[in-house]
């Protein structure tokens, strides 16, 4: 974000970039659109607290709750 300024601009640009990133792998546009909108919200998070541990702790603890969801919802799954 430096390189482009640090303004709610670049937290778009960057959103968008992030969105982009997260495509692959079988992952559906809808993923990529919503990870453009929490790309944004991070690069607001990081205008904010003028700080990129703020993003990195949410990203941290966004992949965390999201594994657990999926590790237990996915065994509990197969149990059936």
């Amino acid at each position: 974000m430096p390189i482009l300024g640090l303004n709610w601009i670049s937290a778009l640009i960057i959103g968008a970039l992030f969105g982009v990133l997260h495509l692959g792998n079988g992952r559906r546009y809808s993923f990529a659109i919503w990870a453009t909108f929490v790309g944004f919200a991070y690069g607001i998070g990081t205008l904010a607290s003028s700080s990129i541990i703020v993003p990195m702790a949410s990203h941290s603890l966004n992949n965390i709750i999201g594994g657990l969801l999926w590790r237990f919802t996915n065994s509990s799954q197969k149990d059936k």
